[in-house]
């Protein structure tokens, strides 16, 4: 769906959401070194993208896998007191759920 937006040439929240559901879905995958790719050679190079809420979750979640810090994830997905709750209210009950349950492994 990006790259279709992509094409299209928008550059709106439904962008911005549809990165942070593909960093999502690759985490969940137990793919963290693809994820961080992705986010870093692709969504990054979206300037409205870096300064979406989005953009703060996906990032958070990456760096808390990759760093596999348990207490870091609890803290990205925190969806009462979290930084960020707004990013995560607005994603499908179904890619909370997904986010909620983000293991680390290693």
């Amino acid at each position: 769906i990006s790259t279709l937006l992509e094409a299209d040439g928008f550059s709106t929240i439904s962008l911005s959401r549809a990165y942070c559901v593909e960093t999502i879905l690759t985490l969940a995958i137990g793919d963290v070194v693809a994820a961080d790719q992705w986010f870093l050679q692709v969504h990054l190079q979206n300037n409205i993208y870096l300064s979406s809420r989005e953009c703060k979750l996906a990032e958070d979640l990456i760096r808390a896998v990759k760093m596999r810090d348990l207490d870091d994830l609890d803290t990205a997905r925190d969806h009462v007191r979290g930084d960020n709750r707004t990013a995560l209210s607005n994603l499908d009950f179904g890619l909370r759920n997904v986010v909620a349950n983000l293991r680390i492994s290693g």
